[in-house]
């Protein structure tokens, strides 16, 4: 097989981040925040996991992930247009510093705190979504 020809397993692989991609490109803005928190969780939790097995490579992917996500929650807060925004930055600031902690440490505790701190607001987040599109909560 040339390198021109393309597998079965490349199209699936194409296919899928194709419909990431797109997914991603088409969501609006509250949809963007609600994917990035569950992105931001699911980091949590797999770093977590793998430093418990001592995956220290896979936590730190995870957890430099988790990092990038907090930052981008963070730049994208208009402080002049939304009061809380202020308040917002320091829970998002806080949480990567938790996640750096965790990441030099290898400190599983950091990560439980990060979650125990941004979980309420990513149900916040995915409940002010859900009834502004009118759906029951």
């Amino acid at each position: 097989m040339t390198s021109t020809q393309t597998t079965p397993m490349r199209v699936n692989q194409v296919a899928r981040q194709r419909y990431l991609t797109d997914g991603v490109g088409s969501a609006s803005a509250e949809r963007l925040v609600i994917l990035l928190f569950e992105r931001l969780l699911r980091d949590l939790d797999e770093a977590q996991a793998a430093l418990l097995v001592g995956e220290r490579d896979r936590a730190h992917e995870r957890l430099l992930n988790g990092q990038d996500i907090l930052t981008e929650l963070d730049i994208a807060l208009d402080v002049d247009r939304w009061e809380p925004a202020g308040q917002l930055r320091a829970i998002y600031r806080y949480s990567a510093e938790l996640l750096v902690r965790a990441n030099v440490r290898r400190d599983v505790d950091a990560i439980d705190e990060a979650r125990r701190v941004l979980t309420p607001l990513a149900e916040t987040w995915q409940s002010a979504y859900q009834q502004a599109l009118g759906v029951p909560v």
